[in-house]
């Protein structure tokens, strides 16, 4: 069967969008921290969702902000350096 073509989405989120939505994890509980964590991941360096459930936090390296992805699209590894307010 021929493959369906992949259409990129169309609605961009604003950087208030994006603020709010980060905004809205309730950081007192574990499960609000955690989940501020993954927006900010994928937000702020652009990381796959593959790349980020194969993430451990051996990879990464807090001090240089630098965050070691696997599993990168045609199976290479790879870093990308993090705003700091991701790694917060």
């Amino acid at each position: 069967m021929p493959r369906l073509p992949h259409n990129l989405p169309k609605v961009i989120l604003t950087e208030d969008e994006v603020a709010r939505l980060l905004r809205g994890a309730d950081l007192r509980s574990p499960v609000g921290v955690r989940d501020r964590a993954v927006l900010a991941l994928l937000y702020g360096i652009a990381i796959r969702t593959g790349e980020l459930i194969a993430l451990k936090i051996s990879h990464v390296d807090f001090s240089e902000r630098i965050v070691y992805t696997k599993r990168r699209k045609g199976g290479t590894d790879g870093s990308v350096p993090a705003p700091i307010q991701t790694l917060k």
